[in-house]
């Protein structure tokens, strides 16, 4: 068991959160390429038949326009660029910040401060302990103002510390490029490095609540190309990651060699076609870990961009053979998707869903699982520098070879608050709840966050 340094707490210190002040995501974020990760998006339960929703919403994408753009445009008549974007990435010249000029760089940076109050540290059945943990960060990205080609170096990092359980305490830290070479109006070429250091939530699936904090270090690169005849778009990328835990978890070191092949076909200015293809090959590094793999989806859906709607849903077949024959091949219906409703100028919902394969390297879980998600948030602006948020994620984890079957739901509400364009506050509450047939990973976690976030 973890050390544990001090005694007699409340068992939901929600007050002591709240007294330190605010939350640990959701301030607008420093400007940067659109290339990198997908902003986090939370869900709701499965049960609640979500595509009910994309099926609403994509009746409003297929309106015509003059429909569709009532009531959202501009004096004379044209669509109002601030409803083509969600409520978070909208410009607010008067609050975003503005950065540092260097030559043909502006230069971002970020200071944060979050304290966090979790009833459930250890995401454990019983018994639960509580804390207060406290997170520094800071990021920085520099970013090119060229009119063609483009570059992004981003480098930040983070240190938690707990306030009872010290031995939980770890550092997090990154760094990162982006470069985009346009060879001619319709030919780009895209390359991406990253490397860092991080850890695995005691929220895992297949965490241990026993022992040290499970740390790892991540190095990745991508090569790509775009290119662009009329109204259909070809793209095609690889990529390679490398992943090394430390210590005793060193038998879970894999490295993944994948490729991608997608085209879209633009029917209308609103709507396309897509279709993707996925190839990946999994490969760990020491033979006790039976897991190596090769993997194949194959999606087909649609785009939408127009006034009120903006990303994608598709649909197909996943394939995955592992070479250890007590798990075989795994395969099924995949699903993948998001998409931003913009509902009014003030209000975003946005939908996602997922569905795949994917495996897991633990002590006792040394299997594949299939997962299926679906998410949905909503994010509204009370006023111009006031943002409430609130979502809900829920899905289903099957296990092929062991008699395990995991459902969880999570959701979360929250606000953040700009004081000016240097300074913005956080506040967020979060709920998990896991049930499982393994008793040692049921556990529900509730947590309330306050931050602080300083911006260049």
């Amino acid at each position: 068991m973890p050390r544990k340094r001090k005694t007699d707490k409340s068992a939901f210190p929600v007050t002591r959160a709240l007294a330190c002040m605010l939350s640990r995501s959701g301030a607008k974020s420093t400007p940067s390429e659109a290339a990198p990760a997908a902003p986090k998006r939370w869900g709701f339960d499965v049960r609640s038949n979500p595509f009910v929703a994309l099926f609403a919403a994509s009746l409003i994408a297929l309106l015509p326009s003059h429909a569709a753009a009532q009531g959202v445009t501009g004096a004379e008549g044209t669509p109002n660029p601030d409803n083509s974007i969600s409520v978070r990435e909208r410009p607010r010249p008067e609050l975003d910040p503005q950065g540092v000029r260097l030559g043909g760089f502006t230069l971002f940076g970020t200071l944060g401060f979050d304290v966090t109050s979790t009833d459930n540290l250890f995401a454990s059945p019983a018994p639960e302990q509580d804390d207060l943990i406290y997170t520094g960060s800071a990021d920085v990205n520099l970013i090119s103002n060229w009119s063609r080609h483009r570059i992004n170096l981003s480098a930040g990092g983070a240190s938690l510390m707990h306030d009872d359980f010290d031995s939980e305490d770890v550092e997090t830290y990154y760094g990162s490029f982006y470069g985009r070479i346009d060879a001619t109006n319709n030919t780009s070429f895209v390359a991406t490095a990253r490397a860092s250091h991080d850890y695995v939530p005691r929220t895992d699936p297949d965490l241990s609540v026993v022992g040290s904090p499970v740390e790892y270090d991540t190095a990745e690169a991508t090569l790509g190309v775009t290119h662009r005849f009329g109204r259909f778009t070809a793209r095609a990328d690889v990529a390679q990651e490398e992943r090394q835990y430390d210590g005793v978890e060193s038998y879970r070191d894999y490295d993944v060699s994948s490729a991608r092949l997608r085209a879209d076909v633009e029917l209308s200015p609103r709507i396309g076609v897509l279709i993707e293809g996925r190839f990946d090959e999994r490969d760990y590094d020491d033979p006790a870990t039976p897991l190596d793999s090769e993997g194949v989806t194959a999606l087909v859906g649609a785009t939408f961009r127009g006034d009120l709607m903006h990303g994608e849903v598709s649909v197909g077949h996943f394939e995955r053979d592992y070479d250890n024959a007590a798990i075989g091949s795994v395969d099924g219906l995949a699903v993948a998707g998001e998409l931003e409703w913009y509902v009014t100028q003030l209000t975003t919902l946005t939908f996602n869903a997922r569905r795949g394969s994917s495996d897991n390297a633990s002590v006792g879980a040394l299997d594949s699982y299939v997962t299926t998600e679906f998410g949905a948030q909503v994010d509204h602006e009370l006023q111009r520098n006031l943002i409430v948020t609130a979502g809900v994620r829920s899905g289903e984890r099957e296990y092929e070879s062991t008699n395990r079957n995991d459902e969880y739901l999570n959701y979360e509400v929250g606000a953040d608050y700009w004081l000016n364009r240097r300074v913005a506050l956080q506040l967020r509450y979060e709920h998990s709840d896991v049930d499982s047939t393994v008793p040692s990973r049921n556990f529900e976690v509730n947590a309330v966050t306050g931050g602080i976030r300083l911006r260049l």
